[in-house]
């Protein structure tokens, strides 16, 4: 899937297993984020539906996870609080 981050679009491929910790994780590397600034992105994903959901907690990113193979060409939107 493609990740958005300021003027920055780049790939990501979800991996069995993988937590949601480490989810943001390879994101806040992917983008060179540490500290402050990679604990406090917020992140959105198009659902099936089209509709942007909040990535805030484990059950949503479990919903992501579920309808990973059918988002093999969706976007994921990175933000700091306030920007998105």
């Amino acid at each position: 899937m493609q990740i958005h981050y300021e003027n920055d679009i780049r790939g990501l491929s979800l991996t069995p297993g993988m937590s949601h910790a480490d989810f943001f994780g390879r994101i806040a590397t992917k983008f060179g984020l540490r500290g402050a600034a990679a604990s406090r992105l917020r992140i959105r994903f198009q659902d099936e539906d089209g509709c942007l959901v909040s990535l805030v907690d484990e059950v949503r990113y479990l919903r992501l996870v579920s309808t990973a193979p059918s988002l093999t060409d969706a976007s994921m939107f990175v933000a700091h609080p306030g920007r998105l």
